[in-house]
């Protein structure tokens, strides 16, 4: 009988403060030589989870997925978990992603509060990924909080005074109401076409500005339901990803804007090589090639535009100009923070009774994940910075970096997650997605405003139906640019 020579669990915690998530006591055990399997036991726990019928019909819930490398070796794969197998108590339920790829933890039932579940267990087919049963392994489990999306239609453009691309249905003023995902006439002036609103604000125009194009049904428009990343990806989430990959692939996805505009990330030249002395904070400096690169390595995929305002905006009618927080009135304070850059980071002085968002109006650099809800007043969407289905910071702190649908490599763009793998420069390997080239980022662009531009425009580019840099190549690293990942519910 062979037996493993050699074991070694380890756990990476992304500790974004503002959920507090704990990935712990992770242990492999019941190695089974006839099925090639172990079981992973795990404990998971997090603060402020939800699940509700009423109103959003949502949850939240924890995406979590496996890293190994066989010992001495220092790389590190992608694990495949098996599609039976688990074991999670009653209060809980777990739903695989991307063929195991990675799993979803979340509420079985109706409630608020903490989930603190122990002794979940899934099974690790270890033999699909090549590993020999006397193998010595390393494994890691990473992990984030994501918010359900439901599947319905919802409305694009809000009849605002944008002159930014808002969009519209045919000639007229009034929202295009999304009811499928079926393919899409983009311009013109008929009733059902999906067109943009005066571009003249908009940095690219879109391509069917001035001739009509279709939106195949391969693009992801938002009306299917899936899963987003409660907060935007954190300074500490990313020097997790750059450690765990190779040398030169960490090389070229790491921005060294080390004490530039909030940016703490660092290389300290040895183990961990990476470090950042503000991990809760929003990670900024990001470009189209990382966030594709870490939607590749994680097994999700970038939002499209579309889907950016379904998250935003829900299913209620459009408000003019409104914010990912319902409303199109925003606090102007100069936000004064208290325990700056730590894990507790609050602002002090948050307005009641409007949008509490990070924007130049508030002369401050990027923010932590959740810290609106951390400093609100009340505990509502505007004040705690909510979209409608609790997805935070939708509007502001930095940029959320979209696929497009005004050029030809943007409808290109597919629902097809990424497999775990990197190529050898730490770039993204699936073009059989759809996904833009990273030599070609023209498919890409941003949404949702940030903390910078200066003379009161993050205010206008924060709102929901703006998409004055939609169409916009972000090959190069901005200081107000992050991402935030999303994962398909079927």
């Amino acid at each position: 009988m062979k037996t493993l020579l050699l074991l070694i669990t380890m756990v990476f915690v992304f500790d974004l403060s503002a959920n507090n998530l704990q990935i712990t006591n992770i242990e492999l055990k019941n190695q089974n030589t006839a099925n090639d399997t172990y079981v992973i036991e795990f404990d998971v726990a997090w603060l402020n989870s939800w699940r509700t019928p009423t109103l959003e019909n949502n949850w939240d819930a924890v995406y979590l997925f496996v890293k190994y490398r066989q010992i001495p070796s220092t790389t590190w794969t992608h694990g495949v978990l098996e599609l039976s197998g688990e074991s999670v108590p009653a209060a809980a339920t777990l739903q695989y992603t991307g063929g195991g790829k990675g799993c979803l933890l979340y509420k079985s039932g109706t409630g608020i509060g903490l989930n603190n579940w122990d002794d979940i267990q899934v099974v690790w087919d270890y033999g699909a990924d090549g590993v020999s049963d006397s193998q010595p392994v390393e494994v890691s489990i990473l992990g984030f909080e994501m918010v359900h999306i439901p599947q319905g239609s919802f409305y694009l453009g809000d009849n605002g005074t944008e002159e930014s691309g808002n969009f519209k249905n045919g000639d007229n003023q009034n929202p295009f109401h999304l009811t499928s995902e079926n393919s899409l006439t983009l311009g013109g002036t008929a009733a059902g076409s999906l067109t943009g609103d005066n571009q003249v604000e908009m940095l690219n125009v879109d391509d069917f500005f001035s001739s009509i194009t279709t939106l195949p049904a391969a693009y992801p428009k938002g009306y299917n339901s899936i899963y987003v990343m409660k907060y935007e990806i954190s300074q500490g989430a990313y020097v997790e990803f750059l450690n765990i990959l190779e040398p030169a692939q960490a090389a070229n996805r790491f921005a060294d804007q080390y004490g530039q505009f909030s940016n703490t990330i660092d290389d300290a030249g040895t183990d961990p090589v990476y470090t950042s002395e503000t991990p809760e904070r929003a990670l900024n400096y990001a470009n189209y090639p990382d966030a594709a690169a870490y939607a590749d390595w994680s097994a999700m995929r970038l939002m499209t535009e579309l889907e950016f305002e379904k998250i935003c905006r829900g299913t209620v009618p459009a408000l003019a100009n409104e914010l990912a927080t319902g409303s199109n009135l925003y606090s102007t304070n100069t936000w004064t923070l208290v325990d700056a850059g730590l894990s507790n980071e609050t602002i002090s002085n948050p307005e009641a009774g409007v949008s509490n968002i990070n924007i130049d109006d508030n002369d401050s650099d990027v923010l932590r994940n959740g810290v609106f809800a951390g400093s609100a007043v009340n505990a509502n969407r505007a004040e705690t910075g909510a979209s409608y289905y609790g997805v935070m910071e939708m509007s502001g702190n930095v940029y959320e970096l979209v696929i497009n649908i005004g050029t030809l490599e943007g409808r290109a763009y597919t629902s097809g997650m990424g497999d775990g793998v990197l190529d050898t420069n730490g770039d993204h390997n699936e073009t059989a997605s759809g996904w833009p080239l990273v030599s070609n980022s023209y498919g890409s662009g941003v949404r949702g405003g940030s903390n910078a531009f200066g003379s009161g425009e993050s205010a206008i580019r924060a709102r929901v139906s703006n998409r004055e840099l939609t169409n916009f190549d972000i090959s190069t690293r901005y200081s107000d640019v992050g991402f935030r990942l999303v994962l398909n519910d079927f």
